[in-house]
């Protein structure tokens, strides 16, 4: 899912003729602790709540590679 918002939907959206292909950001907090590698972006799969007025992030449960 990542890839394709990253390449496809953009792609995609300006094919349609849209120009307004960018996604919205916003600042979430983390309740966990995230670790990664220095100098590598990584992404993680987790849960976006609104809690009293704040956005929030829960990280699902990692799941393993099957080929």
């Amino acid at each position: 899912m990542v890839t394709f918002y990253h390449f496809a939907r953009g792609a995609l959206l300006t094919m349609m003729g849209r120009t307004d292909t960018d996604l919205p950001l916003l600042r979430a907090k983390a309740e966990t602790a995230m670790r990664k590698k220095p100098g590598r972006t990584e992404y993680q799969r987790g849960i976006l709540e609104l809690k009293n007025g704040e956005w929030s992030v829960r990280l699902t449960a990692r799941k393993a590679r099957g080929f």
